[in-house]
Formats: C-alpha cells, structure tokens, sequence
C-alpha cells in the first residue's frame, strides 16, 4: 500500500495530508492510517480547540508526524487562514480529506423539515467542503500528487 502513496522521485519530501473533523470518530482514524504511512505529516483539524489539540497530542504522543490546526468548514475566514498557513509552513499541500460533518437529522421529515437545520447542515456538510476546495486545490495543483477524499 506505500507504494501508492509514495513517488519515487520525491521519497525525501514528506506528503502534506489535511483532514477535517478530525478530533474523534472517522477522521481521527484517517489521521491514524495516514501518519502510519510512510513520508507523511498529517494536519488534524478539528472546529473545537481544545478538543483538536487533545487528539492531536494522543497521536504525536505515540511519535506520528501530526500537527493541529483549527479549522470550522463553515467559517469562510478560517477557511482562507489554514489555507495561507499551510502555503506559509509548506508551500503545497498533497491530500485533502472532507470529512467534517454535523447535524444527521434523521428526526427531521421533508414534509416539515426546519429549514434553519437543514441550512446550518448544508453550510457545513455541503458547502464548506466545496468552499475548502477551491480554497486548496491551488495548493494541490503545486506538485504532480495530490488527492481529494470527500467523507
């Protein structure tokens, strides 16, 4: 399975792996399986601080490549800001994992839906990945790797 995420003409340049919604569930996982592979730093975002750091510290603990950024896929500032960050601390990023969610509504019926829940949900599940996209993907196209994951 390295093979697939090693080039290897870059084997000294480690790959840059952003995942959000990463502090527990599915995108903690995902930053465990990528900081195991080799010639990977792993950027664990998380929209509650405290909590993005604590999960951070558990995997750095044990020696993986991981740094934390706090990131809310709905706020459109921090969206730009951990684009710059990433740009000012790495100069590109190589893989971008959307996987940051909120609000499964199964209480909810179409025929009488909330439609500010629904909204909130679709500003984060919908459009902040698309918004977080096209904020990166300039800074995926910077090499000849890269990979988007949508959870």
């Amino acid at each position: 399975m390295t093979d697939r995420w090693t080039n290897k003409q870059d084997n000294d340049k480690k790959r840059i792996a952003l995942v959000t919604g990463a502090n527990r569930g599915i995108g903690f996982e995902v930053c465990i399986q990528l900081a195991q592979l080799t010639n990977m730093t792993v950027i664990l975002t998380a929209r509650n601080f405290e909590k993005g750091q604590s999960a951070a510290k558990q995997l750095m603990d044990k020696g993986m490549d991981i740094s934390f950024y706090q990131l809310d896929v709905s706020n459109n500032n921090d969206i730009k800001n951990i684009s710059m960050q990433i740009e000012r601390q790495y100069g590109r990023q190589d893989i971008l994992v959307n996987n940051a969610a909120i609000l499964y509504d199964s209480w909810q019926d179409a025929i009488d839906a909330d439609f500010q829940v629904v909204n909130r949900a679709l500003e984060t599940n919908l459009f902040g990945p698309w918004c977080l996209c096209q904020v990166i993907i300039p800074l995926l196209k910077k090499n000849k790797y890269s990979r988007i994951v949508n959870v």
